[in-house]
């Protein structure tokens, strides 16, 4: 049976974090330590490419921090990059995931040149209030207009991620969200929480989704007409993460990087000297 593997790149730069981003993220890097990190995952891929033999990449995901962290033309690169040392699919999907001001139809055109196939957008909440809430800038571009752009450019299969439990959330701002996304099309709708966990809250975003014609394929994934990202470590598809604090399932054992850069750079990518909490998955 063929071995499916998603490369998954987390992207650790951003401009301002908000209450929603993880710790590891790294605000304000100067050019020469992204290009340093660029080398560094350039040469992570070279290492970890001879223990995929066995496996075929079907997805390459990015995600996490601004992809305009990157210089413009890294990202057709870094593409191309796994497609020579790994063995990949015939046509894998190469999914980006980007904030809806990242996305107009200059650079619509620019991520369907490179190869990307499919666009998640992290979307958070329609209602500027949420979004200021959490430290998050509201998108002077709406989904609506990242959704038109990206299907100008026949990346039509995108999705959305929408977080429950924002502060002054309330089931219709909630539903509100939800609708722009489903109006406009999303393929494939995340659900994430603020803590503590509002189990009403989440339930009803659920119960919104599937009276759309959502199916939930993982916890907290949903999608429209049977799709689903093939990103995830599920049923035959196994993970191999590239960079920092990026998790990898291959074989039943996960492993993650550590978050911090001055390591990661000083061992040029080495994940032997790098990776933490290796577990076995059950």
């Amino acid at each position: 049976m063929e071995k499916k593997l998603c490369i998954h790149v987390p992207i650790p730069f951003a401009t301002k974090k908000c209450s929603c981003d993880p710790e590891y993220y790294i605000v304000d890097a100067d050019m020469q330590v992204r290009s340093d990190y660029l080398d560094a995952l350039s040469r992570e891929m070279m290492l970890t490419a001879p223990e995929c033999d066995d496996y075929t990449v079907t997805t390459i995901l990015f995600d996490g921090g601004p992809v305009q962290s990157f210089p413009p033309a890294a990202l057709p690169v870094f593409v191309n990059r796994i497609l020579k040392n790994y063995r990949c699919a015939k046509d894998p999907a190469v999914i980006l995931t980007a904030d809806p001001f990242e996305i107009d139809h200059v650079k619509a055109a620019n991520y369907s040149a490179c190869g990307v196939t499919l666009a998640d957008v992290r979307l958070f909440s329609s209602i500027r209030a949420e979004c200021e809430a959490v430290n998050r800038p509201f998108p002077h571009r709406t989904f609506a207009h990242a959704a038109q752009a990206l299907r100008s450019f026949n990346l039509k299969d995108f999705g959305a991620q929408v977080f429950c439990n924002l502060p002054g959330q309330t089931a219709g701002s909630l539903g509100e969200t939800l609708s722009e996304c489903i109006g406009e099309g999303a393929k494939h709708i995340s659900l994430d929480y603020l803590e503590p966990y509002n189990k009403a809250q989440y339930q009803y975003a659920v119960d919104v989704l599937k009276k759309n014609g959502y199916a939930e394929y993982a916890p907290g994934k949903f999608g429209a007409g049977g799709f689903a990202f093939d990103c995830y470590p599920l049923g035959e598809t196994d993970v191999l993460g590239l960079g920092l604090n990026a998790m990898t399932v291959m074989d039943g054992v996960r492993s993650v990087t550590t978050g911090d850069l001055k390591t990661y750079l000083a061992h040029s990518g080495d994940v032997t000297q790098t990776a933490v909490e290796v577990a076995a998955v059950l």
